[in-house]
């Protein structure tokens, strides 16, 4: 570490999480490499699986672009679960087991997770990704604001009355009652370090204002003067045969963005190790043309789109959108000092295959990033037949805590991977 800082003032910039974070980050991408950095991982789902046939069609977004070096596209994978599509989600990150992948880990080798969702019942397990020792459903966040306040809440915890009022009102930014410590604290940095530190510094501050911007949740999650947290808004399941439910739905693009800054952050800024976050259940019938949506229609995407329709273009628009998104989302880890990407590993998978079929088989498996040499990017992977989605959750855990992790029937590697 090329930067040094008396005890006493480092201890009073570790107080306030908006500033220790992007500090922290800043300091651990100068003194480590990519071997030494610790490791990783990332897993976003969306419902409904994906058109195999159409695959190269769904990664347009990243063909020709360095990112795509940086992916690991792995075909013929069946995901394990009972029956068919339908709460095949609660299997995604587990091999027959009462818990999920996230909680061995937080678990038993202490890597923070942080599970966040958008349009899912979080008190289903039938539904959800994350599951405690007990097979109940986990502590899933379902509010952009409240997620924030899980990674940074120490910054508004700190705050007193006066300041708290100011921040609801909108007179004044979440890093106004700090900038005495950020001045002081740039004082201290090169010019290089400094410039560095002020574009992770900028990056939180924005991703607080568009929070606080989002639609139909404006004040959610902000603490109220003097008073207690503000209990965040939080989606419940929707019904399958209606189409738009609150503002969550109807913002979707909105609050999609901002779940995954919050993803991003918490995970650049080493505050967790671990995130899962789940874009809407199997079965939701919400429809995708709200603002910046993939289409114009209204259908109702699990009940019209699913069974009625099938592989139509509002199918495969939907499909692509969501690819994009998660996509834009691994490109930002390349960014900056700190190549990210090469420590961690961003799993986007699905809760089945062909979606009008409701099968498992060859469900949707891209991996972006090395997680250390975990895995070999760059490439498109068939798998042998009657290769699992176990055996992919048994080479995560191998890459990020090691072979010798027992975890259910995760016990082999897809042969060549």
């Amino acid at each position: 570490m090329s930067q040094k800082f008396d005890r006493r003032r480092l201890f009073r910039y570790m107080n306030y999480s908006i500033v220790a974070l992007p500090l922290l980050r800043l300091l651990q991408a100068e003194r480590v490499d990519a071997a030494t950095l610790r490791k990783k991982l990332c897993v976003i789902t969306h419902p409904e699986g994906h058109d195999a046939a159409k695959f190269a069609q769904t990664r347009t977004a990243i063909l020709g672009t360095p990112l795509e070096k940086r992916a690991l596209f792995i075909n013929n994978v069946r995901l394990q679960s009972n029956g068919i599509t339908h709460g095949s989600e609660q299997s995604i990150l587990r091999a027959n087991t009462q818990a999920s992948l996230d909680s061995l880990l937080e678990r038993n080798h202490g890597m923070r997770a942080l599970r966040l969702g958008l349009a899912i019942n979080p008190s289903n397990p039938s539904s959800v990704l994350c599951h405690n020792e007990q097979g109940a459903a986990g502590r899933i966040v379902m509010d952009p604001a409240a997620a924030f306040k899980e990674v940074f809440g120490q910054t508004l915890q700190l705050m007193n009355g006066y300041q708290l009022a100011d921040l609801k009102s909108g007179r004044k930014g979440i890093l106004d009652h700090c900038l005495d410590d950020v001045r002081a604290l740039k004082g201290q940095l090169g010019a290089s370090m400094a410039t560095t530190f002020d574009d992770y510094i900028y990056s939180v501050n924005e991703l607080y204002k568009q929070i606080q911007g989002l639609p139909g949740n404006a004040t959610a999650g902000s603490p109220a003067a003097g008073g207690p947290p503000v209990a965040a808004a939080q989606c419940t399941r929707m019904d399958p045969s209606v189409g738009l439910n609150g503002a969550v739905e109807a913002n979707f693009d909105a609050y999609v963005e901002a779940m995954l800054g919050v993803a991003f952050q918490a995970l650049a800024c080493d505050a967790v190790q671990t995130v899962v976050l789940q874009f809407a259940h199997s079965e939701s019938g919400m429809a995708y043309n709200f603002p910046k949506g993939p289409v114009t229609d209204g259908t109702g995407f699990h009940g019209a789109v699913i069974h009625g329709q099938g592989k139509s273009p509002t199918y495969q628009a939907v499909i692509q959108w969501y690819f994009a998104k998660v996509a834009s989302f691994a490109n930002r880890f390349m960014q900056g000092p700190d190549d990210l990407l090469a420590s961690t590993a961003i799993l986007h998978t699905s809760n089945g295959g062909d979606c009008q079929a409701h099968s498992l088989d060859n469900t949707p498996m891209t991996i972006y990033g090395e997680l250390g040499g975990t895995f070999k990017t760059g490439q498109t992977f068939a798998a042998p037949a009657g290769s699992t989605h176990f055996q992919v959750l048994r080479q995560l855990l191998d890459g990020l805590v090691g072979p010798e992790v027992a975890f259910g029937d995760a016990k082999t590697r897809i042969a060549g991977l």
